[in-house]
């Protein structure tokens, strides 16, 4: 898989990511392990996504 494949990827999944915890964010709370978790995991992709593009 190319490099902007693989970014193209991981952006799509960042914007997915973004949206789930925004719900459980305001469904939930922005305490509660779920959406810590969820946090947790965009920031992961926010990370990689930020490898990729160097």
């Amino acid at each position: 898989m190319e490099i902007d494949e693989q970014t193209e990827m991981v952006s799509k999944r960042i914007e997915v990511l973004r949206d789930e915890f925004l719900i459980i964010g305001f469904r939930d709370g922005l305490t509660v392990p779920t959406t810590v978790r969820k946090s947790e995991l965009l920031d992961e992709q926010i990370d990689l996504y930020q490898r990729l593009k160097e």
